[in-house]
């Protein structure tokens, strides 16, 4: 969704991340979420970084 740039799938993930505070016992949601967050911000680094290469070379 992040590579795509669609704020379409925002719903889809917001419904995700729900679902998974529901389903996960109340002591495991802080690192999970944690690790999602990592995640989540590593590839949109990504797709920044990628921006910033073709914005500097056009």
């Amino acid at each position: 969704m992040i590579a795509k740039g669609d704020l379409n799938c925002i719903p889809l993930a917001e419904r995700a991340i729900n679902e998974y505070w529901d389903a996960t016992l109340p002591r495991a949601r802080k690192s999970g979420l944690q690790l999602v967050q990592q995640d989540v911000l590593a590839r949109a680094n990504a797709v920044v970084g990628d921006l910033y290469v073709f914005l500097v070379r056009n």
